[in-house]
């Protein structure tokens, strides 16, 4: 695989390849890294990179790990207000 040039470029990359063969594309990441670092810029257009594609599901991390024998109906009331995300 060729050297990228940053890490928006990556991103750009293994979230094409996800929708090419399937799986999950997470981008993890904490707003006191993206300020120290100056990235709102770069967030910004993965983000509009990512969003909105037909066929994606966009789910919460809270919904993925339910803490509780009735954290699934929880997790489908919750994804309730995440319309395309399941």
């Amino acid at each position: 695989m060729p050297r990228l040039g940053s890490w928006l470029e990556l991103g750009r990359k293994l979230f094409d390849r996800v929708l090419e063969n399937g799986g999950i594309w997470h981008l993890c990441g904490h707003s006191w890294e993206v300020e120290r670092l100056g990235l709102w810029d770069d967030l910004c257009e993965i983000l509009d990179y990512v969003g909105r594609r037909e066929g994606v599901s966009y789910v919460p991390n809270c919904a993925l790990a339910p803490s509780s024998a009735d954290g699934l109906l929880k997790q489908e009331k919750h994804l309730e207000d995440f319309p395309g995300s399941y």
